[in-house]
């Protein structure tokens, strides 16, 4: 026998996802000739063999009639429907009417409604309208056996049969298949019991809407036994097969249902009927084993290319069969189980095919030898193999079960977003039978980690920075076919208003917002202050710099060096990190540069470090550049930092504290110890605190990242917010330890 699976259908009789064909054989003990009909493609999911083992066959309940060559159709509840077939043998082999159905959860069967008609070999198919449609065969026995134009509708609801129009043609060994717009084509078959002049041309088409047949243009080789397979892009294909003759055809034909009509698909490899054909995942259509030109069980395969329309050979099977149970597993391969080797022997042994490589190869044995008998795909990657006939051809009641699993495959998005400073959790998950492990390869963001989970993985932690996507690869695998591949890209932003970092003379850090203080530093005020803060850019880290040039890198800022290590002429006065954060500039008071990383030094300044020392150093938009600020209101440009202007010509009231250029470089601030905001070129005045006593001095100030909004930070730990700027929190009502010297936005 042979057994072709088909996808899951569905109401619309639109979809493409239509049944595959089914594949002819030969009846066994009754010497009837008959069709195979398949089960369908279950949704996958979790089955009943789920713990079972891979590529292995169980015992599951047995029917409750031994039979041979009846149908087999999935339900959409995913149960079974067995029906029909062949009682009996020799001299008491028989029709039979009586129906069954297979629980797959229970693993158990049980007695449904009976056909009208008893009949063997019969052709199925699940309509899209939940009814099963069983049509043709051979009914009756002895001198009265004789193929059947009668068919049925199953209704899985009520579980009764109910009559259907009769088909134009009575047939059996006919192919069957639903097309893709929710009819049922029945192609071919023969009309009589005796060979030869029994094969017919004749096509019909079942609408499932109007119950009614309709005589379709014929095949221009009438063919019985043949293979019947849709196509992805919606023809049949039609190859092999007995002829009129008896002779076994190598010849194939292409049915248009849009246009009704047939052509030529080329010539096979080798003739070939009874076989088993099936559309493979590269869209090639596989035709394997059955009966060759001399009417003995044959190991050939060949492959049908739909879009060259030529034939070629491929992998033999190991074992000869004819009869045998064949399914497309969800792996893509193709399991052969059981069926009649060349000499007529009923073989206990199965093989998979592999289309990656061509070959087909062992796998576990069944528990009872059998051939003609049903086989159906069902959820969860089990194959369930029922009835047949046994080594003696009588029928057999038993049932097994083939656990092939299904492939892993990725349900969780491609594409992950987080912010650095907030906490992030992406679950990535997989589904397969069984349960897939997944592993991770690359470099994450910093801040997140990867652990594997049942089905899945999390990750999970809070980025650090930089900002910017990082790919990673995610491999699932459970032992069916080969592990999976997902390339995950995580794209790591910094928020608008992330909140803010405090630094004082002593190392202390204050953290507010979303803003992550990293790891403490104690320094001594008086003989080591810090004196400078900068963020790094695209992370949540920071540097703190020491008036003798230590650096110290914190909360995933790069370490480049540092001057603590020099005698330096002039104490340090600020930092200045590039933008890409690959580098630093440390300017010392009388205005020496530093430069470490990437940074470039583009020139220095000569100036009194009493009277007119530098308090701010900023970089330019690109990196390209900087500014070197002085107390007094000096605005020094080198390298491309535009010049917009600055306050040394004008009597202050207060001395510069603090310097930042505008977010789009065309401008900047120039913020002085008691809260005058100054704004030249672009750079937006948003308020500030110059007519109001302060308690204490301003050391620190930073525009927001949209640079809509600014901060004003005092030595004691004043905050004050401008326009955007969202207020956090301050240390003002803290006892610190030291003074504040300044702020930064982790950006």
């Amino acid at each position: 026998m042979q057994f072709r699976v088909r996808p899951k259908q569905h109401a619309s009789p639109s979809r493409s996802d239509r049944a595959l064909p089914r594949a002819t054989r030969r009846a066994g003990a009754a010497g009837l000739v008959a069709l195979l009909a398949s089960g369908a493609f279950a949704a996958l999911g979790a089955g009943v063999a789920s713990a079972a083992t891979l590529n292995a066959w169980s015992s599951t309940g047995a029917m409750t009639t031994a039979r041979s060559n009846a149908t087999a159709t999935l339900l959409n509840n995913g149960n079974v429907l067995v029906a029909g077939g062949t009682t009996g043998s020799g001299g008491t082999a028989a029709p039979t009417a009586s129906a069954e159905v297979y629980n797959t959860s229970a693993g158990t069967w049980s007695a449904t409604g009976s056909l009208a008609l008893a009949r063997t070999g019969a052709v199925a198919a699940l309509l899209s309208t939940n009814n099963v449609l069983v049509a043709g065969g051979i009914t009756g026995t002895g001198g009265t056996a004789a193929p059947t134009a009668s068919a049925e509708l199953y209704n899985p609801t009520s579980g009764t049969f109910s009559s259907a129009a009769s088909m134009p043609v009575a047939v059996s060994g006919a192919g069957m298949v639903t097309l893709q717009n929710g009819n049922v084509l029945v192609v071919g078959g023969a009309t009589g019991l005796a060979s030869p002049n029994a094969a017919t041309n004749a096509v019909s088409l079942y609408n499932p809407n109007t119950n009614t047949w309709a005589a379709e243009n014929t095949l221009g080789t009438a063919r019985a036994s043949a293979t019947v397979t849709l196509l992805p892009n919606g023809n049949v294909l039609v190859a092999g097969g007995t002829g009129v003759t008896g002779t076994v055809l190598n010849s194939a034909e292409l049915f248009n249902p849009s246009a009704n009509t047939w052509s030529s698909a080329g010539t096979m490899t080798d003739a070939a009927s009874h076989a088993f054909g099936t559309v493979l995942t590269s869209g090639s259509v596989l035709v394997a084993g059955g009966l060759d030109g001399t009417g003995t069980a044959t190991a050939n395969a060949q492959l049908y290319n739909p879009s060259s329309g030529a034939w070629t050979a491929t992998g033999s099977l190991t074992t000869a069969r004819n009869n045998a149970a064949a399914s497309l597993l969800p792996s893509g391969q193709v399991l052969f189980a059981g069926g009649v080797n060349a000499t007529g022997t009923v073989l206990g042994t199965s093989e998979l095919y592999n289309p990656a490589t061509a070959t087909w190869g062992a796998t576990g044995s069944l528990i009872t030898a059998r051939s003609n008998a049903t086989a159906t795909l069902l959820a969860g990657g089990t194959a369930l193999l029922a009835g047949g006939t046994d080594t003696t051809g009588a029928p057999l009641l038993s049932a097994e079960t083939f656990f092939a699993g299904i492939p892993p495959t990725f349900t969780s998005p491609a594409t992950a977003s987080a912010t650095t400073g907030t906490k992030f959790t992406f679950n990535v998950t997989a589904m397969g039978t069984p349960t897939p492990t997944v592993s991770e390869s690359g470099t994450l963001p910093a801040g997140l980690t990867f652990a594997a989970v049942t089905g899945g993985a999390t990750i999970s932690g809070t980025p650090t920075g930089p900002a910017g996507k990082f790919t990673v690869v995610l491999s699932a695998t459970n032992g069916v076919g080969s592990a999976v591949t997902q390339s995950l890209i995580i794209t790591v932003t910094q928020p608008v208003a992330p909140g803010y970092l405090i630094a004082g003379a002593s190392g202390a850090v204050y953290p507010y917002g979303q803003a992550v203080a990293g790891n403490s530093v104690s320094v001594n005020p008086k003989t080591r202050p810090i004196v400078a803060v900068g963020a790094s850019p695209g992370t949540t880290g920071y540097y703190l710099v020491t008036a003798l040039g230590n650096v110290y890198n914190l909360g995933g800022a790069s370490f480049y060096g540092s001057k603590a290590a020099s005698r330096l002429a002039s104490p340090i006065g600020a930092i200045a990190v590039t933008p890409d954060g690959k580098g630093y500039w440390l300017a010392a008071r009388n205005g020496t540069v530093y430069p470490f990383g990437d940074a470039v030094s583009y020139s220095t300044l000569s100036v009194n470090a009493k009277a007119r020392p530098v308090v701010a150093m900023s970089s330019s938009l690109d990196g390209k550049g900087y500014y070197l600020v002085t107390s007094l209101g000096n605005v020094y440009n080198f390298g491309d930092a535009a010049f917009y202007g600055s306050k040394a010509s004008v009597k202050l009231p207060h001395s510069i504290a603090a310097f930042a250029p505008s977010v789009d470089g065309k401008g900047y601030y120039l913020v002085s110890s008691g809260g005058n905001i100054y704004n030249l070129g672009d750079a937006a005045f948003y308020g500030s605190k110059a007519t109001v006593r302060l308690g204490a001095p301003i050391v620190g100030f930073a525009p927001t990242l949209d640079g809509k909004g600014y901060y004003l930070v005092s030595a004691i730990g004043n905050v004050f917010n401008y326009a955007d700027a969202t207020f956090y929190g301050s240390p003002v009502h803290q006892k610190l330890p030291a003074p504040l010297v300044g702020v930064v936005i982790p950006d």
